[in-house]
């Protein structure tokens, strides 16, 4: 089964400046959308995966898209030579675009090296965008019961698992029937802690309630 060929993936620039466009992409600067986001332990482990569209830090990427993935050259650090570890990625429609980006997420990479991560090519962020009427997800959301994503046939886990170094088509499968703690990664490709990524606007001035600490003793 050969790879399709339409374009997915998107490599931005300067990946540590990416979150200035994220939540407001259509906004001017200086009046941008600022979102805070911490992490925390998900519920079970299969919130996490890629049909519920989450936000998170570390594991292995729950990639929207589980066959266009990004190529071997856009997951190499260029300082080291090694494959990039996983950061964090967060789930980020686009409200002015439906139809191209009704599903869309960045996914952050960075070397492998923690001390060469300040140079050029050592951070790398990615983005990938579906439209609504697509062959992975259904229109409504997932029900609670649906432990894992839909399963895909022999020949796409084959040409999606020959293309992921994290393997994330056996794990996914892993992780629903356990449905318990993650079990260990099919991929030798070293991995962070996996929370999810909680993101919430920041308090502004008109947010403050009686009783609660003002927005500056919150900051």
């Amino acid at each position: 089964m050969k790879a399709r060929t339409k374009k997915r993936w998107y490599t931005y620039r300067q990946p540590m400046l990416l979150f200035h466009c994220i939540f407001a992409p259509n906004t001017v600067v200086g009046c941008l959308q600022y979102m805070l986001g911490y992490v925390d332990a998900p519920e079970k482990p299969t919130d996490l995966l890629r049909h519920r569209f989450p936000s998170k830090v570390g594991g292995a990427p729950a990639w929207l898209d589980p066959l266009n993935l990004p190529t071997p050259q856009q997951l190499t650090c260029r300082v080291t030579g090694e494959t990039m570890r996983f950061l964090l990625q967060v789930y980020c429609p686009v409200n002015a675009n439906p139809v191209d980006a009704f599903h869309r997420s960045i996914f952050l990479f960075i070397s492998p090296r923690g001390d060469e991560v300040a140079k050029p090519g050592a951070a790398r962020a990615l983005r990938c965008q579906l439209p609504r009427a697509n062959p992975y997800y259904a229109d409504t959301p997932a029900p609670e019961s649906q432990l894992a994503p839909r399963e895909l046939q022999a020949a796409e886990q084959e040409l999606s698992l020959d293309c992921d170094p994290w393997k994330v088509v056996t794990l996914e499968q892993q992780i629903a029937i356990e449905a318990a703690d993650p079990p260990a990664a099919a991929s030798t490709v070293p991995m962070f802690v996996e929370q999810e990524l909680v993101v919430e606007p920041e308090p502004g001035e008109g947010d403050w309630e009686p009783g609660t600490e003002s927005p500056e003793v919150q900051r």
